[in-house]
């Protein structure tokens, strides 16, 4: 019976070309002789239930690349005899050419025999292959953090049922795939190719000397020597790996002080919501910076520091990152957009904006630089109307006053004129004086006619000019304004209203908050104002100025010394 059974576990394990019979522990491979870039799948066997003991691969680690391990089980019984078998299968994928051998594995106290396998470079491989990766990268030496470009092409001249590339590994180091794969197809030494061709970027984070491991390609392809036709063709699984590549990586100059940004070409570059030749006060214009840098990864590109005069209010939006494929290259991308609202009309500047990067070519510190540039800042639109409701006074005042240029006056002057003439003269007959008194009577009724439409043009332009809206209104529409977060409407309310604290109603916000000079006051409203003048408004939230103007009005009520107006003044 013992004879028996090992006879069937022979034929079992014909399919391998090694198998070791002298332990309990048996370990074999489906070929002995490979190309440099093809995989062995190894099988350990253990007729015995391991428990908690597992296969221990660190000894292949010198000699070969693991992958991943699968563990199957499963039990016969002959003749009433119970056995248990535990299976590791794996795939390795030789370092070097040449014999290698595959040491000694164990699995608790059990332990399996060594196996030879000859590895052939594949210059001395005589046959068409159908399959195999080739690879290379555009630097062999770089610095800490710039990309390496590294590319793998897969040449196809047999029918793949299925399969997928492992991306290449390089310790200290992220790996990024850049863009889709392409593929067209070529010729190579006579035989015609389907070619995928791979592009990554490999980033170094540490300095030092390196090997890049190759990709690896699994897939299942035709068996042409299995038989078998049309749908029911076998297949067979292999394994390519890419050829490894060793690369020198570099430490940062010790001379290099600034932000550590390696790079062949970088660029700083601006768009703006309006044409940024001239402001005006209160009006918000979007100012969009952008740093561009080629071969680094959007985590490596610093912050946009860029700076404003104090006349103006900037209300900055978080800054973005990502990257694009230009031209074959990966491009990096920072960008950072903030709302500008000038306070103060008349010429200003805004300072130059420079990022410090590292020239790999050169080797040089160099600049991206956006220039300063000159602004006008126009006053504000309402200016000229904001002075109008000064110019009409509540001070009773003769409407004929303000029509002096008119005709009536030069008419009594020329009857004063005419009192120099002589008592005698026949002019002043009774007819002259009947045409007189006409004359006087009919210039009165054309006085108190004019007086009253003037009147009533006076009383029309006061209700245009002066806004009927009553100072407790205004405060009942800004609460609601501010508790509904409806910041635009509150925006407009809220000036009328500090506009009634500091006395000047037709003054700007940023005018009424530094009259009032209230810290938390002045805080609370530019988060409302960055709400509106965002790229990406925020969720504002209205109540908290809502409660803050109101414990500003109990204390203004409170307070004997206030030199303001009162919050809320009887209307």
């Amino acid at each position: 019976m013992k004879h028996w059974f090992v006879a069937m576990q022979f034929l079992a394990l014909l399919t391998f070309s090694s198998l070791s019979t002298a332990s309990e522990l048996r370990a074999v491979v489906d070929k002995n002789r490979i190309a440099e870039d093809e995989s062995v799948v190894l099988q350990v066997v253990l007729e015995d239930d391991p428990g908690n003991d597992v296969l221990d691969t660190s000894p292949l680690l010198k000699d070969f690349i693991v992958g991943q391990t699968q563990v199957s089980r499963r039990t016969e019984m002959i003749n009433w005899n119970t056995r248990q078998f535990t299976q590791w299968t794996t795939v390795i994928y030789p370092r070097t050419t040449g014999k290698i051998t595959i040491p000694s594995l164990s699995v608790g106290s059990y332990k399996s025999d060594p196996i030879t396998l000859d590895v052939v470079p594949l210059g001395q491989i005589q046959q068409r292959r159908d399959l195999f990766l080739t690879t290379e990268v555009d630097t062999s030496s770089v610095y800490v953090q710039q990309q390496i470009r590294y590319t793998a092409k897969l040449y196809i001249a047999t029918a793949v049922q299925r399969g997928g590339l492992t991306p290449p590994t390089m310790p200290d180091a992220s790996v990024e795939m850049i863009g889709k794969e392409r593929e067209y197809s070529d010729y190579v030494d006579g035989q015609r190719y389907r070619i995928i061709e791979y592009t990554f970027a490999i980033t170094p984070q540490k300095s030092g000397s390196y090997s890049i491991r190759g990709p690896v390609f699994d897939a299942e392809v035709i068996d042409n020597q299995s038989g078998g036709s049309g749908l029911f063709r076998n297949t067979k699984r292999v394994s390519r790996v890419g050829p490894g590549i060793d690369v020198q990586v570099n430490a940062i100059p010790a001379s290099y002080s600034q932000h550590w940004l390696p790079s062949e070409y970088v660029a700083l570059s601006e768009k703006w919501s309006a044409e940024p030749t001239e402001f005006r006060v209160g009006v918000p214009i979007t100012r969009e910076m952008i740093l561009s840098a080629v071969d680094v990864s959007p985590e490596q590109l610093p912050g946009i520091n860029a700076m404003f005069p104090p006349s103006m209010k900037t209300y900055p939006d978080q800054g973005k990152t990502g990257s694009v494929e230009k031209d074959g290259n990966l491009l990096a991308q920072r960008s950072e957009s903030v709302a500008i609202i000038p306070d103060t009309p008349g010429l200003t500047v805004l300072p130059e904006v420079s990022i410090p990067w590292f020239n790999v070519v050169t080797g040089e510190t160099e600049y991206a630089i956006l220039p300063s540039r000159s602004i006008n800042v126009l006053p504000a639109l309402n200016a000229a109307q904001t002075n109008l409701p000064p110019a009409i006074s509540d001070t009773p005042e003769s409407p004929v006053a303000s029509e002096k240029p008119d005709t009536a006056e030069p008419q009594p002057t020329a009857l004063q004129s005419s009192d120099a003439l002589p008592a005698t003269s026949v002019w002043w007959s009774p007819s002259s004086w009947i045409l007189l008194l006409v004359w006087l009577l009919t210039l009165t009724l054309w006085w108190n006619h004019s007086r009253r439409g003037l009147g009533a043009k006076q009383e029309s332009a006061n209700s245009q000019a002066i806004p009927t809206i009553s100072s407790a209104e205004i405060k009942t529409r800004l609460h609601t304004a501010l508790v509904q977060n409806q910041a635009n409407k509150a925006t407009v309310l809220l000036k009328d209203y500090l506009g009634m604290l500091t006395g000047n109603r037709s003054q700007s916000i940023s005018s009424s908050l530094i009259k009032l000079d209230d810290a938390k006051l002045s805080t609370l409203v530019n988060e409302m104002l960055a709400s509106q003048y965002a790229n990406q408004p925020s969720a504002w939230q209205g109540r908290p100025l809502a409660e803050y103007l109101g414990q500003l009005a109990k204390a203004q009520r409170t307070s004997p010394q206030a030199s303001l107006k009162p919050l809320y003044p009887v209307t």
